[in-house]
């Protein structure tokens, strides 16, 4: 136990913060505005990165998926969420594509219904995300699998998957993304029309660790919790200065 508060207290951010609060030592009395800059930047930094408020700032992103509705649909969409450009095997995708792709595949199992893959190509990556994500679920034993490759965000994916839709007369889908995504992926959705039934995985607002101690898992979800709380108010605020538009 030792062994693993001294990797919080040392490796980063732990290791950062305290450089931060040692340089704010030295420069407190010297010059005053730049270290309340540092050590409120140091506070700032802290914050984010401890598992409480990571935890509070994905909360009401994921609370409202923590029961999945049993509505029947006429088709899956699993949305991409990050590829490798280069990987040692075909397990080339994120770990939230990897846990939506297989959340998909359990759903498909259930229902057999056909099944959308929505991800285009990043900065000339290929193959693209949805190619990735059809090549896993076809080692699995998915058979009908429809790819989206255009689409480089949530909102073009909402664009392009209903494109899918329409020509297929398909209107109710369910909608596979991860849990702090999903607010976001379903406001883009169906302000396109598109009747989706949210279907949550890749949670993360339970995540275990010392409460106080910084750790790059806590800051990385605090960044996605900011990233998906001000995606939401710019979807919003987009709908409502373009009526009729989306998001």
């Amino acid at each position: 136990m030792p062994e693993k508060i001294l990797t919080y207290v040392f490796l980063p951010p732990g290791g950062i913060l305290l450089l931060m609060l040692v340089a704010w030592f030295f420069t407190r009395e010297k010059t005053r505005l730049p270290g309340l800059l540092l050590l409120g930047s140091t506070l700032l930094l802290y914050l984010l990165s401890i598992p409480p408020v990571s935890r509070a700032l994905l909360y009401p992103l994921e609370e409202p998926y923590f029961v999945q509705s049993e509505a029947p649909a006429e088709a899956i969409v699993i949305l991409g969420g990050g590829a490798y450009g280069r990987c040692g095997d075909f397990l080339c995708l994120s770990e939230s594509s990897l846990k939506r792709a297989l959340r998909g595949y359990f759903l498909w199992k259930k229902t057999e219904l056909p099944v959308i893959v929505s991800g285009g190509r990043l900065r000339g990556s290929s193959p693209t995300e949805a190619e990735k994500m059809e090549n896993f679920l076809r080692r699995l034993g998915v058979k009908e699998i429809i790819r989206e490759e255009k689409a480089i965000n949530t909102r073009g994916e909402a664009v392009e998957v209903g494109k899918i839709l329409r020509a297929r007369g398909w209107k109710r889908v369910y909608l596979v993304t991860s849990a702090f995504h999903m607010k976001r992926s379903i406001f883009a959705f169906r302000s396109r029309g598109i009747e989706a039934i949210p279907v949550a995985t890749d949670f993360r607002s339970g995540m275990q660790g010392f409460p106080l101690l910084p750790s790059t898992r806590a800051l990385d979800n605090s960044f996605i919790a900011l990233h998906e709380h001000s995606g939401l108010v710019y979807y919003r605020l987009r709908a409502f200065l373009l009526p009729g538009g989306g998001p």
